[in-house]
């Protein structure tokens, strides 16, 4: 689950950049490894997530109702594992998406 708010450079341009920053949610669950004949199992703790973004909308239609989006969002999240052994590990995923977008007005 993420809620982002983002501040727009350029609207009513052709090309709408904007940057934003991003807070979630992470919803994480548990993992199994197996080395050298030994499973361990380990249980992933849920956090709060933070992160950056940025992007571009490039309106189209008749009044712009429709836009094609894109963008870059990097995510900050550091959890622990506990299991058979204690410990941290930092996710930090790097998000691409594309897609089209209708506003409401």
């Amino acid at each position: 689950m993420l809620l982002s708010l983002n501040y727009h450079f350029t609207p009513g341009k052709r090309a709408d950049f904007f940057l934003g920053t991003s807070i979630g949610y992470a919803f994480l669950g548990d993992a199994t490894f197996n080395t050298l004949g030994t499973t361990f199992k380990e249980n992933f703790e849920d956090h709060l997530t933070y992160g950056l973004g940025l992007g571009v909308d490039v309106p189209f239609g008749a009044e712009h109702n429709y836009a094609f989006t894109a963008g870059v969002r990097q995510l900050f999240l550091r959890t622990e594992a506990k299991g058979a052994s204690d410990f941290s590990v930092d996710v930090d995923p790097f998000i691409a998406t594309a897609g089209f977008a209708f506003r409401f007005r």
